[in-house]
């Protein structure tokens, strides 16, 4: 009965996100990874290819639709690491200019970054080629000539003048100076320790998406095999090249964005891998969270992917790539009924590790002494778990939770927790 009263006085109030609306915009993408806005309305999607020297970009036009822009790019099937390499993103430079990063293919082109005029680009007269590109960028001759072995250079940002690109198999930024073209290692990343019972004792951190804020940059991490849940950061690296952790408890961050209206930043977790799943990467894994300017996180949507790439609209829905479908798809946050109470002392929690499986941890300040307690609904608005937290003295709170009715893969649940009049709520999901 209890629960029931708190169920109800949860429904008579104000409303919160669960579910994720999934609507494909584009299919019979050739292994799509990078997303971008690009200029005219248009939205331009990086394709890796299969393998037969097919990679290239399509642009989703709002009257011509679906179109091939750019084609014939390298693609090749490495069969050490049996996955297709080739255009992995395209990224907007300044509005004007179309950044696209080749991986590492064989030729003259792999491991470099091509850019081509945006507006030829789309309105060519037809796709463009390699030999179309004005300028290339040749990252990995420049890293090979440093020592490293491999070069895939990721992402970048161009702060109107040098560029700061992600080399995600040197592990390293690499800053070009944008007077004389000289490059210089800026920044570099060290091992992860492996917690998995097989595989070597350190991993790659392997960086992906970098961004720009306010202090230096962000940069996301997709962390090498065994792939750990958990294991990946999101790492500051201020002007001078320092780096250090400025969020942990990631999987597999492939991307990366900054909130449009200055509130932190979001970050799209690829999938969960699983060793006994076939592709590895689960099915509707993925998720994207948000990291406000406090530094409190929440899942936004899950149960979709596995995606590697995404676009953040003003409307708060997101446009994601999946790798194995060939789509690409809006993503929105639905309401499930399951509303939050309309009071003015509502805080944030921290929920970690994000997505959980059996239990989680929660942190957060409590302004005044009382007595607490706390309750985690799943999707139907059904209480799956309460625990009595008994009287908490003022200060910050590090309580573990062990809760065994958590469960399936991308699901999402509500945790809400009060302490005298005060209120607490978060989201989260299972893996």
């Amino acid at each position: 009965m209890k629960h029931l009263i708190t169920l109800l006085f949860l429904i008579s109030t104000s409303i919160a996100y669960s579910q994720t609306e999934v609507s494909v915009v584009a299919q019979n993408l050739l292994q799509p990874v990078g997303i971008d806005q690009g200029p005219e309305g248009t939205i331009l999607i990086a394709e890796a290819g299969t393998g037969q020297d097919d990679g290239g970009v399509t642009a989703i036009h709002p009257l011509l639709g679906q179109v091939r822009v750019l084609t014939g790019m390298p693609s090749y099937f490495d069969t050490t690491t049996q996955e297709v390499v080739g255009p992995y993103r395209v990224q907007m430079l300044e509005g004007t200019l179309a950044a696209v990063f080749m991986s590492e293919v064989p030729g003259p082109l792999g491991s470099s970054v091509l850019i081509y005029d945006a507006s030829t680009l789309l309105l060519g007269g037809g796709p463009l080629g390699p030999e179309d590109a004005l300028h290339q960028i040749k990252v990995g001759e420049f890293v090979r000539s440093q020592g490293y072995e491999e070069s895939n250079p990721f992402s970048l940002v161009h702060d109107g003048c040098d560029m700061y690109i992600v080399d995600a198999a040197a592990n390293a930024i690499i800053k070009r100076d944008g007077l004389s073209g000289i490059m210089s290692i800026f920044a570099t990343f060290d091992p992860v320790p492996n917690t998995a019972p097989f595989g070597p004792p350190m991993t790659d951190p392997v960086p992906t998406r970098i961004v720009q804020d306010t202090a230096g940059f962000l940069v996301s991490s997709l962390t090498g095999f065994p792939f750990n849940d958990g294991a990946s950061n999101i790492y500051r690296i201020d002007m001078e090249g320092n780096v250090s952790i400025a969020d942990s408890g990631y999987t597999l961050v492939t991307d990366m964005a900054m909130h449009p209206a200055g509130d932190g930043c979001y970050a799209l977790q690829f999938a969960n891998f699983r060793m006994d799943s076939l592709p590895p990467f689960a099915n509707g894994s993925a998720l994207i969270t948000h990291t406000n300017a406090q530094g409190l996180r929440d899942t936004v949507v899950s149960g979709f992917g596995a995606s590697p790439g995404f676009i953040v609209n003003g409307d708060g829905s997101f446009y994601v790539t999946n790798i194995f479908a060939g789509t690409a798809s809006l993503v929105k946050p639905t309401s499930t009924g399951l509303l939050y109470p309309d009071h003015d002392n509502i805080e944030s929690i921290k929920v970690f590790p994000n997505p959980a499986r059996e239990g989680i941890n929660i942190q957060y300040d409590l302004p005044v002494s009382g007595e607490s307690h706390v309750e985690i609904f799943n999707v139907l608005g059904q209480s799956i778990y309460r625990q009595e937290l008994g009287f908490q003295t003022a200060g910050q709170q590090n309580i573990k939770l062990d809760i065994p009715g958590i469960k399936g893969v991308g699901q999402m649940y509500y945790l809400m927790l009060r302490s005298g009049d005060t209120w607490y709520k978060s989201s989260f999901t299972s893996y």
